[in-house]
């Protein structure tokens, strides 16, 4: 109705990894959405490099040459990320990647050399799961506060202090919220909030899953995914997103569900991170079954 399409960007996701069925689903996508064309087009949550093949790079030039996509790319934030993210670097016909990405991943280096590597191929990069679970710390929250800002807006400015990010993509539920949001776009990254966040970092990492799932599902036999059990825990306890929570783990397969012959003691000696692990997939899978 305002006659500005172009101005805004129009972003949407599909599930759909099969190259030959990419296009069926777009057009649903367009059709609710009430636009001729989508100026990113994401599959979401990638759970491979391998993907990213002749057959879905075709399919892709195809979708762009209809005028219908404008750039194309993937969101991802399982066990295999960094390598998906290095492929998107490789492969040529990825535009943009929508990845996990905050204040607690400055220390990961091969998550950085991926990032380095898109930033050379010019990949565009959007930061998601900006708030690193969004763990609360009470004594922590106090130093922000006094510094004239929350921590969501300081988390929110550690990531926007990265150059090779082109933008974040933020949960807000609220007017405040954007309001907040915007606030904090407008201002630099300090380096006492720097400080802070690694003092915060460093008191609740041990509360956050980093979802390097292949380190603990390794040493815990069974087919559980504790990573993905511990990321809908968060979305319950931390988002308040009880029932998309309950709703996406009952969407999961029954194997992935499944703790029997799953040693979580093991998994705990694994974790890098020192996470209570046993006690965290127990506690999520009685709250969202």
């Amino acid at each position: 109705r305002r006659g500005n399409r172009k101005e805004v960007a129009v972003v949407t996701k599909t599930g759909n990894y099969d190259p030959k069925t990419l296009g069926h689903n777009l057009r649903g996508s367009l059709e609710r959405l009430r636009t001729d064309y989508v100026d990113a087009y994401y599959i979401h949550n990638l759970n491979g490099p391998d993907r990213l093949d002749d057959e879905l790079k075709g399919a892709v030039e195809r979708l762009k040459r209809s005028k219908k996509v404008r750039f194309f790319g993937f969101s991802v934030h399982h066990p295999k990320q960094v390598a998906c993210v290095e492929a998107a670097a490789a492969c040529g016909f990825v535009d943009v990647i929508m990845f996990k990405y905050n204040f607690r991943d400055y220390d990961n280096a091969a998550l950085n050399r991926a990032m380095d590597a898109c930033a050379k191929a010019k990949v565009g990069l959007v930061a998601m799961k900006t708030q690193g679970g969004a763990v609360l710390h009470a004594e922590r929250q106090a130093e922000f506060q006094k510094a004239g800002l929350n921590v969501f807006q300081a988390t929110l400015k550690a990531v926007w202090a990265d150059e090779r990010i082109s933008t974040v993509a933020s949960a807000m539920r609220n007017v405040q919220q954007v309001e907040e949001n915007a606030a904090a776009a407008a201002q630099r990254l300090g380096g006492l909030e720097r400080e802070m966040l690694r003092g915060y970092a460093g008191a609740t990492d041990h509360l956050y899953c980093r979802g390097c799932g292949q380190v603990c599902g390794a040493a815990c036999g069974g087919s559980a995914s504790i990573h993905d059990l511990l990321r809908l825990k968060m979305y319950h306890d931390d988002y308040g997103d009880r029932e998309v929570a309950r709703g996406l783990f009952a969407g999961l397969p029954p194997a992935a569900r499944d703790l029997t012959g799953v040693d979580l003691g093991a998994a705990e000696a694994a974790c890098p991170h020192g996470l209570a692990v046993e006690a965290m997939v127990r506690e999520a899978v009685r709250k969202l079954a």
